[in-house]
């Protein structure tokens, strides 16, 4: 549902968006293999090639990276893998949050979402972990 209410938000013609939950492991290897990072994520995203159909994207997210993270931010499981979803879909739409401008960015639209998908988010969201 969170994806789908990014979606919503953002209205790209292409509205496909796989989704893989993983361990720690799995998304290691996924890290290493498509960013040249030997180390666990919280998630991972990947457009999709300018090919025609529906698929806009590919998303990965460690479980176990979610459930630490959610009890560092006191919240359940479900919630940070939803955050961890809008986070994804927003960087297939082209968002990103590598620099100060664009982080603000990120987390306004992240804030816009998550408040869409009837989630809560107290203050800043960002990774515990490496950087997606």
């Amino acid at each position: 549902m969170a994806i789908s209410t990014v979606l919503d938000l953002h209205h790209p013609q292409k509205r496909c968006v796989a989704v893989l939950l993983t361990d720690d492991e799995g998304i290691r290897r996924l890290n290493r293999e498509w960013r040249g990072k030997d180390q666990a994520t919280d998630v991972l995203s990947w457009p999709a090639p300018d090919i025609p159909g529906d698929h806009l994207g590919d998303i990965a997210i460690s479980i176990n990276m979610a459930e630490r993270q959610a009890a560092q931010r006191q919240v359940s499981i479900s919630e940070e893998v939803a955050m961890l979803g809008i986070h994804g879909g927003l960087h297939l739409l082209g968002f990103d949050d590598l620099t100060e401008t664009d982080y603000k960015l990120m987390q306004a639209k992240m804030r816009e979402a998550a408040l869409a998908a009837g989630l809560s988010m107290k203050g800043e969201w960002g990774s515990f972990g490496e950087s997606s």
